[in-house]
Formats: structure tokens, sequence, C-alpha cells
């Protein structure tokens, strides 16, 4: 990955990195992103734990690395699967080549998608309405409790843990400003469902390195994404 120009106006993550950005300038200095990995090799059902980064997709996290404020430090954390851990590392990479000063990936468990009970039987189902374009649908139909809880957990308890777990690191004593959690897009529709008013229907499908900003400023917690106002956070979360 070479000395390429940064993040354009219209590139993969370039309306969540602007967030950020404006973010810093407005005083915030600790803050979790919850993000979508970058553009990524497509197969069937079966292989989708195993498509991996295009090389298009690690030069777009790069660049978004790249693009990020400086200061302050970030931590980087990521669901398991590869294509997940290939994305923080490249943005990680991308941070350090200006300056930034970071902590390597971690893995945590909420970044993947944990309520799923049964993934080959729902990935055949989910890949099916995706290839008809009736995806919103489909997630419609999880928020809605449509789907048996033998394929996958309920949303709304599965939206409270993931939300807390990102707080948490938010909380955390010893951490730096920046936290960036790299996972998948059906843990971006959760977060923006409940606690951005977001619904699949009304909204184009999650976007490579698409984000989800949560932050603290003052005493109080709030989300926001390029779609939204901030939105206060109850603290605790209820």
């Amino acid at each position: 990955m070479g000395d390429l120009p940064i993040v354009t106006e219209n590139g993969l993550g370039s309306k969540t990195v602007k967030i950020i950005n404006d973010l810093q300038q407005a005083g915030v200095d600790k803050y979790v992103v919850l993000m979508r990995h970058s553009a990524r090799q497509f197969g069937t059902a079966e292989d989708d734990p195993f498509m991996r980064l295009t090389e298009e997709g690690k030069q777009a996290a790069y660049e978004f690395g790249r693009a990020l404020p400086s200061d302050p430090p970030i931590r980087f954390f990521s669901s398991y699967i590869e294509r997940c851990v290939e994305t923080s590392a490249a943005i990680e990479q991308g941070f350090l080549t200006k300056g930034g000063k970071a902590k390597t990936n971690k893995i945590i468990d909420p970044l993947y998608v944990f309520y799923v009970n049964d993934l080959p039987k729902l990935g055949q189902l989910a890949y099916k309405m995706v290839g008809e374009d009736e995806w919103p649908q489909f997630f419609r139909n999880w928020f809605d409790g449509v789907i048996s809880p033998d394929l996958i957990e309920d949303a709304a308890p599965a939206a409270k843990k993931l939300l807390g777990t990102l707080l948490q690191l938010l909380q955390e004593p010893s951490t730096p400003g920046g936290n960036i959690c790299i996972s998948h897009d059906w843990n971006l529709f959760l977060i923006k469902e409940y606690y951005l008013g977001l619904k699949p229907e009304e909204n184009e499908y999650i976007q490579f390195l698409e984000g989800v900003i949560i932050y603290k400023l003052n005493d109080d917690f709030y989300i926001t994404n390029h779609q939204s106002e901030a939105t206060l956070l109850p603290s605790p979360v209820d």
C-alpha cells in the first residue's frame, strides 16, 4: 500500500471518517465506531465466512486510516472473521503512517453475529432474499420476530448486548480516545434500527466501511451516523 491520496469525498467510508473528524473539531476526545468491513469477495452462502477483502478493499481501508485525525490514539477491535481482521489491520497501518498511535487489533465475540443459532440454514435464507433484492424484508422479519429462534435469537436483546459492549469500551478508564470496531452489516442494521430509528426498508443497504459513531460529550453519550442527527443514549442503557 503506497503513498496514495487519502479517502476522497465519495470514497468508501468517507462519510464516516468525516463525522469522526468533525467530532474532534467539536472537542470530542472519546468515541467508538462500529463499522462494516471493507470491500470483499463474494461467493456462495457456504463460502461466505471465508471470503476475504479484495485488493481494492484493502486499499480503501488503508486510506480510511490515513484520513483519521492523528490524535487521539486508537484501539482496534474486530470480529474473528478474516475480512474484519484484514480491515482492522489496514486501517491501523494507514493511521500509523500519519503519526497516529494505536493498540493493535483485539478480537471480541460480540462483533461477530453472536445471535445466529444456525448459520448454514439462515445463510441460505438470507442469500436467497438478498439475491432477489428482498433484503429489507429479511431484516424486518428478524426485527419483528418472524424468523424462528432456532435460526436466530430475538433482535432487541441482541442489539442491547451489542450496544452494551460498545459503551463498555468507551467507558473503560484506561481507554485512549478512539475505538474502532470492525464488524458486519447485520450488526449495523441492528444498531441503526433500535438506536437511530433507521429502518432497513427506508434506507440503502449498509455500505462497506459504513459506521455508526458513539461518543461521550461531558457526561452524556450520543450516537450518530451520516444519515441522522446525534441522539442521546441513556446511561446505563435501559
